[in-house]
């Protein structure tokens, strides 16, 4: 079914059926012509070489879905282990089933007095804790976790899962990919940019978007370049930029994620649109609804809007696992660059974000919605 957004929140309704499908019949030409000179794949030796470099700086862990289970492979100190769930397929439908379930609780919270529905939530957050996370065995201490994820697992906020009763957030800092070969193509992005752009899509409905314009336009470093309204073809093609902002809607769109797209003014900005670009920019930042959001294709990485940014020339990605609220957006998004423009870590501005986010609504819905991907700091 087609997501019709609430006042207030961060998604979009549909579009104009002719101008999608002409946009869509240009992009697949453009993918077709690309796909013919599409670059080597690295030989999974060199992967596997490299995966055990890594796992020396931090633990890495690869989900795979196979038949009717889960397994992990949990890469550290340059060893691995194999951790196993008999069932872990269904498991996981149910574990996304409940969480949507949380999630829908806070969407409708302001036309019903739920009390019970956060410490239900944590209680949840608690049970996947135990059933997924404290099997890998990951060292409490370890600052930083790359997480590969499968299926479902790729839409799911790491950061609100709870263990010993805390979350995570509080334990390690989280970084994403859609498999290690992106992770590592993102490190290798040079990160020595300048320049600061700032996309605002359709936002007539959105008023927080104002106070995140604020932010750029008071204490952003050297130049920046405020794009409002921002259309399709305002985004460069080329080039270098140490940040890319854009707030306004987004769609995610199961049946084809690469057609996922930033509502502009002037028509969608598909996931496509990006994979199509050769842009090197050290973040993306997607302040709208889904955003983060991927699906699993047969014999496919996940696929969205994230994936078609990494292989575009993106460093790293900020964005939203699922249809966020305006109000709380904006206080993420303005407690993220206030620490990030005063030279902190990607990493340390994100938690100190979602503290800030938490303290004033509890929900892991408002201040967990939003997840790095790509290379990290």
């Amino acid at each position: 079914s087609t997501h019709i957004p609430l006042p207030g929140e961060r998604g979009a309704g549909t579009g104009a059926a002719p101008a999608l499908n002409r946009l869509h019949r240009l992009v697949r030409q453009e993918l077709a012509r690309v796909e013919k000179s599409a670059a080597r794949i690295d030989p999974i030796n060199r992967i596997s070489r490299t995966t055990r470099q890594l796992s020396r700086e931090y633990p890495v862990v690869q989900f795979y879905l196979t038949g009717n289970d889960l397994v992990a492979f949990v890469h550290e100190k340059g060893a691995v282990r194999v951790q196993r769930w008999p069932g872990g397929r269904e498991q996981l439908e149910t574990t996304v089933r409940r969480l949507r379930f949380y999630l829908e609780k806070q969407l409708l919270s302001p036309f019903w007095d739920a009390p019970d529905a956060v410490d239900g939530e944590e209680r949840y957050f608690a049970t996947v804790g135990d059933w997924l996370w404290s099997p890998l065995e990951i060292a409490a201490d370890s600052p930083r976790v790359l997480i590969i994820p499968d299926g479902d697992l790729s839409n799911l906020p790491w950061s609100a899962v709870r263990v010993g009763g805390r979350p995570l957030v509080e334990r390690h800092q989280f970084v994403l990919a859609p498999s290690i070969r992106h992770h590592l193509h993102a490190r290798n992005v040079n990160p020595e940019y300048s320049g600061v752009e700032v996309f605002v899509g359709r936002s007539e409905d959105l008023p927080e978007v104002r106070r995140e314009l604020n932010v750029f336009r008071g204490i952003t470093p050297g130049a920046v370049t405020i794009n409002d309204p921002s259309m399709r073809g305002t985004w460069p093609s080329d080039g270098a930029a140490r940040l890319w902002h854009f707030a306004g809607h987004a769609v995610f769109r199961a049946d084809n994620p690469f057609y996922s797209y930033l509502a502009m003014a002037d028509g969608p900005m598909f996931a496509a649109d990006f994979r199509l670009r050769q842009v090197r920019v050290g973040l993306v930042t997607l302040a709208a609804c889904r955003s983060g959001e991927q699906a699993a294709m047969p014999g496919e990485e996940s696929i969205g809007l994230v994936r078609s940014l990494l292989e575009m020339g993106a460093r790293n990605v900020i964005a939203g696992h699922w249809p966020v609220a305006d109000a709380s957006t904006a206080l993420w998004m303005t407690t993220f660059y206030d620490k990030y423009f005063q030279g902190a870590t990607l990493y340390d501005a994100m938690t100190a974000a979602a503290h800030t986010v938490r303290e004033r609504y509890r929900s892991a819905y408002h201040w967990a919605a939003f997840s790095l991907f790509g290379a990290g700091n």
